[in-house]
């Protein structure tokens, strides 16, 4: 029987593909919330600057356009709860990059804004 997402493994009972899982409950909930409202304080300074400022930012394509669409988003009246969850779209393709690339995006953010 497979083992459910959520369930605690013993670090040799693990399967060869829970080394990404194993990293992640080994941070504290704390840790990983700060995580999370540093993203999204990321998202929201990029969201507030214009778009020819992201040229010169290392953005992928991807995360380049989710943040086009993010800003149609914030202009459009009554759309609260999409926009809410395009910002969590964002954040997830932040996660997705490198720390060190996440890292000069933040910079780049905070000295334009």
């Amino acid at each position: 029987m497979a083992k459910k997402q959520f369930q605690w493994v013993r670090k040799d009972e693990g399967e060869a593909g829970d080394e990404e899982t194993e990293s992640t409950r080994t941070a504290s909930r704390s840790a990983r919330k700060r995580e999370a409202d540093r993203l999204d304080a990321l998202v929201r300074s990029l969201l507030e600057l214009q778009p020819y400022q992201w040229r010169e930012m290392p953005l992928s394509v991807e995360l380049r356009a989710a943040l086009e669409e993010g800003r149609s988003l914030k202009s459009r009246p009554g759309v609260r709860s999409a926009l809410r969850r395009h910002l969590l779209h964002i954040a997830a393709l932040l996660r997705r990059e490198d720390e060190s690339t996440v890292d000069d995006i933040e910079a780049a953010a905070h000295s334009r804004g």
